[in-house]
């Protein structure tokens, strides 16, 4: 079962981040003299400071910052605050990049921050706080999910007639909680998608009533770990483990891994499918290779499958079937990291043979789950029960693959 002090702290990583608000260019222009000023390139931007946590989304974030807008001595950014949509704003990191509202933000600031060399110094990290800009125009949809659901933000044919009826403008808070639903949408997608891979279907997830479904939202809206851990055990505790305990492992957060190895069937990169995408689990999983793989059911006190992806800068994710136990002849074991992402990355440039095989690349391997650099030694039954995210997914970063 979950050691519940690694869940707790897990739960309660926070990343400090700047974001710089990114004004419309007419609103700096107006600035002085109170015309536009066509002609003028500079952007107007303000910073702003604050503690997210890892496990959350950045749309969850635009109500604090929409408070900030307003606080600032600007008229035209007050105006700009009070007359936000929040479908529209999406955020950027270093380097132009549109970051992906439906990863986690420790995810994002993994995948982002990966190729800069970790400080020897805990007090001055070279990519804390970690810089992002907030856009509130051109989003970019062709690179990330719109926030807009065509159900809950329906676009007219035609406009309403000039019949000199008031129109109704939606305030902030109603357009806000269409958004929320949208991110929640992804977010119990991903839920049923882990579900499914743990359990052969989607049956604990859809067995969830709307009061549980809303306390599970809730519990990851407010960063609440009661509320939220409550209801998520059920999800990811296969019912043989309420009684045991699995072999626990120490996590290094100061230096990378010592090993190599390994090795990816690539998944596309948008929010998870509905459950009538998924198809029907068969009686016995099937192996990454295709065929009836009995040992992960006859074992005890493992799921069917490792809710597991893996990413690299620059490339697909990566998916796959990963086992909780791996058989050689007639022994099992339990299935490491370093054997899981010999499954999720087998294109990659790692040495196979053994965890101390010396590299034959200069590249420093790291491999970060929540941020933390992982032992390849870990055995992933306890990944998925401890370093989980809240969608389900153990999700692992790797630099030198």
């Amino acid at each position: 079962m979950a050691d519940s002090d690694i869940v707790r702290r897990v739960w309660s990583g926070v990343l400090p981040l700047e974001i710089v608000i990114d004004l419309p260019r007419t609103v700096h222009s107006q600035q002085s003299g109170g015309r536009v000023d066509d002609t003028s390139e500079q952007n107007y931007s303000t910073a702003t400071y604050l503690f997210a946590p890892r496990v959350s989304y950045l749309p969850l974030l635009i109500p604090t910052l929409r408070t900030r807008m307003k606080q600032l001595v600007d008229p035209h950014a007050r105006d700009l605050a009070e007359n936000l949509d929040p479908s529209t704003v999406w955020f950027e990191a270093d380097g132009g990049v549109p970051l992906k509202w439906h990863y986690p933000i420790g995810l994002l600031h993994d995948i982002h921050t990966l190729h800069i060399t970790p400080s020897t110094s805990r007090l001055s990290p070279p990519h804390l706080p970690w810089r992002l800009r907030m856009k509130l125009e051109r989003y970019p949809v062709e690179k990330i999910v719109s926030l807009r659901s065509p159900l809950l933000n329906p676009v007219p044919a035609t406009p309403p007639p000039n019949d000199g009826t008031p129109l109704k403008f939606e305030v902030f808070e109603e357009k806000m909680k269409k958004v929320a639903a949208v991110v929640q949408d992804a977010h119990v997608n991903l839920l049923k998608e882990s579900d499914f891979l743990r359990n052969g279907s989607t049956k604990k997830t859809m067995t969830l009533s709307r009061a549980e479904l809303g306390q599970l939202w809730t519990g990851l809206e407010t960063h609440d770990f009661d509320l939220f851990w409550s209801i998520f055990t059920r999800l990811i505790t296969p019912p043989s483990l309420s009684s045991h305990s699995l072999s626990s492992v120490s996590l290094a957060t100061t230096s990378a891994p010592s090993s190599s190895a390994l090795g990816s069937t690539t998944t596309t990169d948008q929010p998870a499918p509905s459950p009538n995408e998924l198809s029907s689990p068969t009686d016995a999983p099937l192996s990454p290779t295709g065929a009836q793989d009995p040992s992960p059911r006859s074992l005890p006190l493992s799921p069917r499958w490792v809710p597991m992806r893996a990413y690299r800068e620059g490339k697909p994710v990566a998916q796959d079937l990963v086992p909780p136990y791996s058989t050689a002849g007639e022994v099992s074991e339990e299935t490491t990291l370093l054997k899981a992402l010999s499954i999720l990355l087998p294109d990659s440039s790692f040495i196979t043979t053994t965890t101390t095989t010396t590299r034959s690349t200069s590249t420093p391997l790291r491999v970060l789950i929540h941020g933390s650099d992982v032992p390849l030694e870990a055995p992933v039954v306890w990944l998925g029960m401890n370093m989980t995210y809240a969608d389900g997914f153990v999700h692992v970063v790797v630099r030198g693959a």
